[in-house]
């Protein structure tokens, strides 16, 4: 595969809060986006356009029994950028949707956006070619971006084997709501 066939880069977030459990008032509003994280979406669909560019697709775990978060977090992002949701892949799919992103060239020196759960997001990583900056998503942060950026010459690995030369990620604090962190995540 070319290397013109890659996008340029590829941006994995985390999908924004849930409702804490002591804030649950009715068990079916749990699969949605807690106020904070409706606040997140709508700074995320400013703030990522801004920062990175306006993106070519915009991808998000589909919508499983207890979480429709991934798609809620970039609802905002999309009609903001005229953009639909590629939704298709659970978020154990993470290497069907990683495949798209690189193999299809319809994303060839783009902006690739995804929005995922956080169990799958390193492997998610890895299977996008790079090394994730930590093994374990922390189950608590919702304020960070993984940035992939494809040089000339990179070739992506074959469907379920890790790249001969791995990608770095470089770790971004969003910083979009007051108490987000700005410290590398140990």
């Amino acid at each position: 595969m070319s290397t013109a066939r890659l996008p340029r880069q590829v941006l994995i977030f985390r999908h924004a809060e849930k409702p804490a459990k002591a804030e649950l008032n009715d068990p079916s509003d749990s699969d949605h986006l807690s106020t904070r994280g409706a606040i997140r979406a709508a700074a995320l669909s400013v703030f990522m356009p801004a920062r990175f560019g306006r993106p070519a697709a915009i991808f998000a775990a589909s919508r499983s029994p207890r979480s429709n978060r991934p798609v809620e977090t970039v609802l905002p992002l999309a009609a903001a950028t005229g953009l639909a949701i590629i939704d298709r892949h659970l978020d154990s799919a993470f290497e069907a949707a990683a495949q798209d992103v690189l193999t299809s060239g319809a994303y060839a020196g783009a902006t690739v956006m995804i929005c995922w759960r956080y169990a799958h997001i390193p492997a998610l990583a890895t299977a996008l070619g790079a090394t994730a900056p930590y093994a374990h998503w922390p189950s608590w942060m919702y304020d960070r971006i993984w940035q992939i950026e494809y040089p000339p010459g990179w070739q992506p690995p074959p469907a379920g084997q890790r790249p001969g030369q791995a990608l770095a990620v470089i770790d971004i604090p969003q910083q979009l709501l007051f108490g987000d962190t700005t410290d590398p995540v140990a």
